[in-house]
């Protein structure tokens, strides 16, 4: 997976330093003036949505204004939403998934060549996560049809530390495409909660219905990367 997500620097590093001077100088002008404001969308790539089943793509809406030439505040607002049915009577599914982020962070950026810019940065931000479940699925319990009936939540809050490492090319004098790696370092607390019950499906029989719950709130701490594309306007 992490190879999948570093093929997109890769390729956009050869194109960078293929377009540099043929004498090797660095260009030392300035790439964004103080007071200049840029607003874009970004897409959050993930390996399945390409290779797996369907899924939402995340996107991030990601603002930034420099205050110091070549020296930009950012904040940026993310958000996802999923959901899914299957019901071909009795079986029934249903899944929901959905979250909603905000990032505040701290950008540098450094001019390569006419076009291309790359830049560096950090970010701290706060997802929060939904996630719920309920399906009933026929089964058959020692010769007794039964249905088994499963509804389950999850809430997660995930704070996490970035750092920020991309490639900036100008399209035009207004437009601009990216594309962005994040190291993150980040804590999620979850609260689940999960509710299951069998039901016999012979009225008659003299078979008890079987209920299990089980839920709880649990923490961990984990290092992942992501990789965004898009674009962003100059509107300022």
């Amino acid at each position: 997976m992490r190879i999948f997500l570093l093929i997109p620097f890769l390729f956009m590093s050869f194109s960078v330093f293929a377009q540099e001077n043929s004498d090797g100088q660095a260009i030392k002008s300035k790439v964004f003036e103080e007071g200049t404001q840029t607003l874009g969308i970004n897409a959050i790539l993930n390996p399945n949505f390409f290779f797996d089943k369907p899924e939402t793509l995340p996107l991030e809406i990601l603002y930034r204004k420099f205050t110091k030439d070549d020296q930009a505040i950012r904040f940026r607002v993310e958000g996802r939403y999923e959901k899914s049915i299957n019901e071909n009577l009795p079986l029934f599914e249903e899944k929901w998934n959905s979250s909603l982020g905000v990032g505040l962070g701290y950008e540098w950026h450094q001019k390569i060549s006419r076009q291309w810019s790359w830049f560096y940065g950090g970010e701290v931000a706060m997802t929060y996560f939904w996630n719920d479940e309920d399906s009933t699925i026929p089964s058959v319990v020692f010769d007794t049809l039964v249905l088994r009936n499963s509804q389950g939540e999850n809430r997660i809050v995930d704070n996490s530390v970035r750092g920020l490492l991309g490639f900036i090319y100008s399209v035009s004098s207004k437009l601009l495409f990216s594309v962005q790696q994040d190291l993150n370092i980040s804590h999620s607390s979850y609260e689940s909660y999960l509710a299951r019950e069998v039901v016999p499906l012979d009225l008659v029989s003299e078979k008890e219905f079987i209920t299990t719950n089980a839920g709880g709130v649990f923490s961990h701490t984990k290092i992942s990367f992501t990789t965004k594309i898009g674009f962003q306007f100059k509107i300022q």
